[in-house]
């Protein structure tokens, strides 16, 4: 790769910097008022050069030459050989530019009506200052002449029009800055001024891009130029939306437009539900690869899957590659639940039933055992069991629907599966795991041939449980409507928001767990 340096080189030669013209001559005409030349600097310098120029009739003698010079830069010359009001003057390049331009007023009766007159543009001499004193120096077109057109001459100058490169354009929504070309075509003489502005479409300022507005100067034989648009960038799945670019005529003069192509079209392309597509994709072909792990015909393939060290599949060619050292350590840290995995028969017997029959059992299994341990854990660092079963059974018991939720978000294009599968899993535990051993144990002690009675159940801290858990679902459920009303959706949104609204969730879990914990210890009795 080759990079421009800026400034000196670190090698002990010198670096020379050219002054010069960047054309050889132009074309102005008498009525602008004013003629433009351009000045290059090369290479740019990383401090500021500053250049002499000097004006001269053309075709005059030296020694008129040297009386000119003699004048000050305000005099009027009075002479019909001498079209301009100033005949001297610096340009100033600032450290790092590379262009410059010299305006030198016209007096436009030194003219003849149909002909035309001619005068010379010198660079005197340069300097730099700091390191790049005395290495700048005049380039090859260190002169140019300006050739001034009277107003009644029958070839006039041309500065030309201006219009988009593309009178439609396309871009994504996370492009930062959109650059607009806008060419000068039919002419390029002198400089031009052309303004330009945003409109709304469906796109809207602020929300989809930054409104803007300004002028383009084009130098004399500058022909193109760009106008950069910021596009904002959100989360937001979103139909594709349009705003327009005008390009528009300045000043009193000739309009400088051209007849078509000066309203450029915008479209930007929501790249949200392209992203949100290929993520769901990509977990949909994860699922696929995993149930062709696991879903074999044969019962004892399960075994012989669950047994087998097995490495990654790579993304862009699909092969397995060899196992590496963390696949082994993690092959040996869930074999125990593999094996348990081959237990349950292949979903394709029976309509997928006797899965369905087994994978509840062991998940019975594990819960009584997760529940007992639980609780031996509570009773040894002294936690009692309403304190125990809000936090390490709860824990136990509820992270697997939370992944189940993350599933079911990118599987399904709306967040109803997530929170229908939270919602339906708390009814399962509240009206099913609490509902249905009450009922049996109120039968047994009503039916029973001893043991008949009144059939009483403590309850312990359970009434204030049960309030401060509806007053933080209350709060959580507010935050959801919130959510949908001002971002358009209950999960989803920057990165930042949705940061924030997670560490608020997990802020009322949090408070939850220590005001129970507290009233369960009898600090909050009074309450």
């Amino acid at each position: 790769r080759h990079t421009r340096r800026v400034g000196p080189p670190a090698s002990e030669e010198p670096l020379v910097y050219l002054v010069s013209f960047d054309q050889t001559s132009y074309t102005v005409a008498a009525a602008w008022g004013s003629a433009v030349a351009v000045v290059t600097l090369e290479p740019p310098c990383a401090e500021r050069v500053v250049a002499q120029w000097r004006a001269w009739a053309l075709g005059g003698s030296d020694n008129e030459k040297n009386e000119m010079a003699k004048k000050s830069d305000s005099d009027s010359f009075s002479s019909s050989s001498v079209l301009f009001k100033e005949s001297s003057g610096e340009v100033v390049f600032e450290a790092g530019q590379r262009t410059a331009l010299i305006e030198v007023p016209l007096i436009e009766t030194s003219v003849p009506s149909r002909g035309r007159a001619a005068f010379e543009l010198v660079i005197s001499h340069g300097a730099g200052e700091g390191a790049s004193k005395g290495r700048v120096h005049l380039g090859v077109n260190a002169r140019t002449s300006v050739h001034v057109v009277g107003a009644g001459a029958q070839q006039q100058p041309n500065c030309g029009t201006v219009k988009f490169f593309e009178s439609a354009v396309m871009c994504e929504e996370s492009c930062g800055v959109l650059l607009l070309s806008v060419m000068r075509v039919e002419g390029w003489d002198g400089s031009l001024e052309v303004g330009y502005a945003t409109r709304e479409g469906t796109a809207k300022a602020g929300s989809d891009f930054v409104a803007k507005e300004g002028r383009l100067t084009f130098a004399p034989g500058q022909t193109q130029a760009t106008i950069g648009i910021e596009v904002v960038d959100d989360d937001v799945a979103e139909d594709d939306e349009q705003f327009t670019c005008e390009l528009l005529h300045v000043g009193g003069g000739p309009n400088v437009l051209a007849e078509e192509d000066y309203v450029c079209t915008v479209t930007i392309l929501d790249d949200d539900t392209w992203k949100f597509r290929l993520r769901r994709k990509k977990a949909q072909l994860r699922a696929a690869l995993a149930q062709s792990f696991y879903a074999a015909d044969s019962w004892s393939d399960r075994f012989k899957d669950a047994l087998t060290l097995s490495g990654a599949v790579d993304d862009e060619t699909g092969d397995e590659t060899p196992p590496s050292g963390a696949d082994s350590f993690m092959h040996a840290l869930s074999l125990f639940w593999k094996l348990q995995f081959a237990l349950i028969p292949p979903e394709a017997w029976g309509m997928g039933w006797p899965a369905f029959i087994t994978s509840l059992i062991f998940i019975g299994i594990w819960t009584a055992i997760v529940g007992e341990l639980a609780s031996l854990f509570g009773c040894v660092i002294g936690l009692g069991d309403a304190i125990t079963a809000i936090t390490f059974v709860a824990l136990g018991t509820s992270l697997p629907d939370t992944f189940a939720s993350r599933l079911a978000t990118l599987h399904d294009e709306h967040a109803d599966a997530a929170i229908g599968n939270i919602t339906g899993s708390n009814s399962v535990n509240v009206f099913l795991g609490l509902g249905i051993p009450w009922i049996i144990g109120a039968l047994y002690h009503r039916y029973a041939p001893s043991g008949k009675g009144q059939y009483d159940v403590p309850a312990g801290s359970l009434a204030f449980s049960v309030a401060l858990f509806s007053c933080l679902a209350g709060i959580a459920i507010i935050t959801l409507l919130l959510r949908r009303a001002f971002a358009g959706g209950e999960l989803g949104g920057s990165r930042k928001s949705t940061r924030l609204l997670s560490l608020f969730f997990v802020s009322l879990w949090v408070i939850y767990i220590v005001l129970a914990s507290l009233n369960d210890k009898g600090y909050l009795a009074d309450l």
